[in-house]
């Protein structure tokens, strides 16, 4: 985005000030909770991400560019995903099986227990997620991707291109992109990629009809609008009549209401959200009585970033609708020239040039965005591939991003208007099925979504001829501002989070250099609690505080059983009380931190009858039955 302000592009100002409020409020939310930060900060990178595309793909050599790079990158994550379903699944669940009776041991179930039962089915499932955490946001990241290789091929049917070969290309790539939805087994990706294929299909039916095509822009966000109505729909015909009955859309539809009562419970909800750490909370106390499941999201990009963000929600959502419509108009005005080159031969001509015509500067910047890609990707999951057989397959990767993204800006071959119709049909896609589900929330995702619909409403078919905006002065103003933000994000959280971690690091070293003396152990609580006070919007330290005090108050309380003499007995008692007071401290800390969760409300009432069992003091037992009947509540 600097390079773009600094060389005279244009600045996007309608997204900037949409996007800003975000900064803001993310802000506010990351220093009351660590899963607030994490969140909230993939959220914000994607955003970024999006802001930085929008100007920076003003050019269309490098949207053209990014999006060789995604369509290549549909290789990869089928390997993926045909690696995980055809080798690590089978692994799983042959380790599982041999290991069966001491697992269900450690979790104290019951074989054929419905717990068993219920366990051995999901892990009997073969859904491929690679990076992305879950199934359903692969299987939505992948359908992307085919949508975006189908459209592309649809271009370069207008083109002409299919004597040569060049639509080979897409057609493969949307096939290993299928592929890897299938792997994924999210119906719900499969459902969005058929009703998207309406967009490509509108776009080559209206080709040189002007008027027809403007309809795109409509057809688009009535694509979106129906995923959003059909789960509506599903909510007001009711619960199914038996256990086979649909639940998806119906689950979604719980997750919207109990959303909407969030939203409305308090004025400051809907003005700056909850965040993100505390709708699990909020949707178990709001929650449908019909509904088992606990979830940290409302499964729609709209929804969580009004409930968690509030205004600020409101205006991303209003900046996707937008940032699409543009995405349909470019694709609609988009001719079949490739603008970067400008000196390239007519239509006619070019057919007889070689579609391998291959810059090296384009090469280069290939070469530079795969080793980011994937020597990230190596860094996070190096453990996990350094076999030989892992490594061999993981290595086809990005040997098929070089070859195929290098094929794909090779001259002749992705021209502008491919381009723009696969963006569009990848934008439509997400932002469809992301009515139902996590792509937009989750921080490994998110940046990915973003990119994808910003590239595609990046630009605009007289964007060589755009005039750039404002003074020179004022179009510095948004690279200048996001800096500000993000540095002062990380001055006040990444620092105090950084050496809080460091210091859960240092407590597990000294807890298993000597865990049977009460040094090392009071040495360990110590550091826990400076832990909490470096960074006091992480539950874990006060977790593992009240957790390890109770639980050497518990080995006291048994070397006590067998203790004759008094004066011992007596000393040992006074040290046990200490290790339970210290419990509920770092509990009581948790509170006036504002961490008070379900989670350690039921922890508090779980040490509150360990107390009463080791101590024996009157009273103790009556106040866990409140915390208990505080829990029900929830």
């Amino acid at each position: 985005m600097t390079f773009h302000v600094a060389t005279g592009g244009r600045v996007r100002w309608l997204f900037i000030l949409l996007a800003l409020p975000a900064f803001v409020v993310a802000w506010l939310h990351a220093g009351r909770h660590i899963e607030n930060l994490f969140i909230l900060g993939g959220w914000l990178s994607g955003i970024s991400v999006a802001l930085a595309a929008l100007h920076a793909a003003e050019r269309p050599a490098i949207r053209k560019l990014a999006v060789a790079a995604l369509l290549a990158m549909a290789v990869p994550l089928a390997i993926d995903g045909g690696t995980y379903v055809y080798n690590e699944h089978p692994d799983s669940v042959a380790f599982f099986k041999e290991h069966e009776e001491g697992w269900l041991a450690a979790k104290g179930w019951e074989k054929g227990s419905p717990e068993h039962e219920i366990y051995l089915r999901r892990l009997e499932q073969p859904e491929a997620f690679g990076a992305f955490t879950f199934s359903n946001i692969f299987g939505s990241v992948n359908a992307a991707l085919a949508m975006l290789a189908i459209g592309a091929g649809a271009g370069m049917l207008l083109r002409g291109q299919t004597r040569q070969g060049p639509i080979a290309l897409p057609a493969f790539l949307a096939v290993a992109a299928c592929m890897a939805v299938v792997f994924s087994h999210s119906r719900g990706a499969m459902m969005a990629m058929v009703l998207t294929a309406s967009v490509v299909v509108w776009l080559l039916v209206t080709a040189g009809r002007p008027r027809l095509k403007r309809l795109i822009a409509p057809l688009a966000v009535s694509l979106v609008a129906l995923a959003f109505i059909a789960v509506i729909a599903r909510g007001m015909m009711g619960p199914p009549k038996d256990a086979t009955g649909e639940r998806s859309l119906l689950f979604r539809w719980h997750y919207w209401k109990a959303s909407a009562a969030i939203a409305t419970e308090s004025g400051g909800n809907l003005l700056a959200g909850i965040g993100p750490a505390a709708f699990q909370d909020a949707y178990a106390r709001l929650k449908d009585p019909i509904n088992p499941e606990e979830v940290r999201s409302a499964h729609n990009v709209f929804i969580d970033h009004i409930v968690d963000l509030g205004v600020a929600g409101w205006l991303l959502a209003a900046m996707l609708i937008i940032l699409l419509i543009h995405a349909a108009r470019g694709a609609a005005s988009a001719g079949p020239s490739i603008q970067e080159d400008a000196n390239s031969p007519p239509a006619d001509d070019a057919k007889t040039q070689s579609a391998l015509q291959i810059e090296i500067p384009d090469m280069l910047k290939i070469v530079v965005l795969m080793a980011i890609v994937f020597g990230t990707e190596f860094a996070v999951r190096g453990a996990v591939i350094q076999t030989p057989e892992r490594f061999l397959v993981w290595s086809c990767g990005p040997i098929a991003v070089l070859f195929i993204a290098s094929l794909l800006v090779a001259r002749n071959w992705l021209d502008e208007r491919s381009a723009r119709f696969g963006l569009l049909a990848a934008a439509t896609l997400l932002l469809a099925h992301n009515q139902i589900e996590m792509t937009f929330f989750q921080p490994n995702s998110t940046p990915l979504a973003w990119l994808i619909v910003a590239l595609a409403a990046a630009g605009r078919s007289d964007a060589s001829k755009a005039p750039s905006s404002g003074s020179p002065l004022t179009r510095w103003i948004p690279p200048a501002v996001l800096l500000l933000l993000a540095v002062l994000l990380a001055a006040t959280q990444a620092a105090p989070l950084s050496r809080g971690q460091s210091l859960l690091a240092e407590a597990q070293r000294e807890l298993r250099r000597d865990p049977n003396t009460r040094p090392a152990l009071d040495r360990t609580l110590e550091i826990l609690k400076e832990s909490r006070e470096a960074y006091p919007a992480d539950p874990k330290p006060y977790d593992w505080e009240s957790r390890l005090a109770m639980q050497a108050a518990g080995t006291i309380r048994m070397m006590l059983e067998n203790e004759r003499s008094p004066q011992v007995r007596q000393r040992a008692d006074g040290i046990m009380r200490q290790y339970i007071a210290r419990a509920f401290a770092a509990l009581d800390a948790a509170r006036e931190a504002g961490l008070d969760s379900v989670g350690f409300l039921r922890q508090r009432a779980q040490l509150t009858i360990a107390a009463h069992r080791f101590t024996g003091q009157p009273g103790v037992s009556q106040e866990a039955i409140k915390l208990y009947e505080e829990l029900l509540k929830h």
